[in-house]
């Protein structure tokens, strides 16, 4: 499962093995001056991530990776029965970025308090 965690001035996101090779990625430090808008879902709406470019997926199960949608680069790391925190970025490779979380009310409110 991905790590999330908020530091003093930036959120991070370590991914677990199977993720990173799933994803085609790392993971992200993302300044948190760069956060613009934070939103909760208890499951991922697969309507708001568009054509996959890169990642793996199976729908309603997980996914993983980089997807467009409407001219935006979406990058997710989700799976079943995680709740999805979707963050809109600016000055970012990705425009929103797509976390699956245990406790999303945790993430929330550590960032609220920073953002």
């Amino acid at each position: 499962m991905a790590k999330v965690y908020v530091s003093a001035d930036s959120l991070h996101l370590e991914l677990s093995f199977w993720e990173t090779i799933g994803s085609f990625s790392r993971g992200f430090v993302i300044p948190l001056g760069d956060i613009l808008t934070v939103e909760k879902s208890d499951k991922l709406d697969f309507n708001i991530l568009g054509l996959r470019i890169g990642g793996s997926a199976i729908p309603s199960v997980f996914a993983y990776g980089n997807y467009r949608k409407n001219k935006q680069w979406i990058f997710s790391v989700w799976k079943k029965p995680q709740e999805a925190v979707i963050l809109t970025l600016k000055n970012h490779r990705f425009e929103k970025l797509v976390l699956g979380v245990t406790d999303a009310e945790a993430l929330l409110s550590s960032l609220s308090a920073r953002v």
